[in-house]
């Protein structure tokens, strides 16, 4: 919630110096706005999101990785032999 303070709303997590912008925080005032740029080309959600000021929320990067992909059963038996 803080880095949203700082960015009139708009805030995207980051850890290790990787950006995950599908987990942040998206004003809803930003909409018409997204849709317009979609609609013209736009397609790097990232890049949209800082030109338009998103601060970033750092996560401590770590083992577990917070942000791991699990797209396989393999990626999810992993992950739970982690826990």
């Amino acid at each position: 919630i803080l880095a949203s303070e700082e960015s009139d709303g708009l805030a995207l997590a980051e850890c290790g110096g990787r950006l995950h912008p599908v987990c942040g925080l998206w004003p809803v005032r930003l909409r018409d706005t997204l849709e317009r740029d979609i609609a013209a080309g736009a397609r790097r959600i990232g890049d949209w999101a800082q030109r338009h000021g998103a601060a970033l929320a750092a996560f401590p990067q770590g083992t577990p990785d917070p942000f791991a992909n699990l797209n396989t059963p393999e990626d999810f038996a992993r992950a739970e032999a982690r826990r």
